[in-house]
């Protein structure tokens, strides 16, 4: 998040989440950071405004 924090000053216009497997993630680590880094960024989007 850190990281994403510190690109809020660049003029980045989009964002992708390559790969998030619920089928394969049974512990939803992988579900929750990939919604966590995804809302974050659009924090970021939201803030700029």
């Amino acid at each position: 998040l850190r990281i994403l924090q510190g690109l809020a000053d660049l003029d980045i216009v989009g964002f992708d989440v390559v790969e998030v497997s619920p089928a394969y993630d049974h512990a939803d680590i992988t579900q929750l950071a990939g919604a966590t880094i995804a809302l974050q960024f659009l924090y970021m989007l939201a803030s700029r405004k």
